[in-house]
């Protein structure tokens, strides 16, 4: 009779294993985090950060927050025009 080298008897049990799997998830989920965290720096500091210094210099202000206006109660801009309520129902 030939015995193959993975007979039952030398298979590792579930319960053995399970402290085994534990530790790789615990540590397979601290580099996720880990990797998540630098890839959203890298983005952050690698586009979004030198485009709004390049924007700065060019004197952009998108949100218009550097412009005063003094003696006016509010800085709301008008609306161009006037919606129909119609156009409520089918906003795209």
């Amino acid at each position: 009779m030939r015995t193959n080298s993975w007979s039952t008897s030398h298979r590792s049990s579930p319960i053995e294993t399970r402290s085994a799997r534990r530790n790789l998830v615990t540590a397979c989920v601290a580099a996720a985090e880990l990797v998540t965290i630098m890839a959203l720096a890298l983005v952050f500091y690698g586009l979004i950060t030198p485009a709004a210094i390049v924007l700065r210099l060019f004197g952009r202000d998108a949100l218009l927050l550097h412009r005063r206006r003094p003696g006016v109660d509010s800085y709301w801009l008008p609306m161009i025009e006037e919606r129909r309520p119609q156009s409520y129902y089918r906003q795209y």
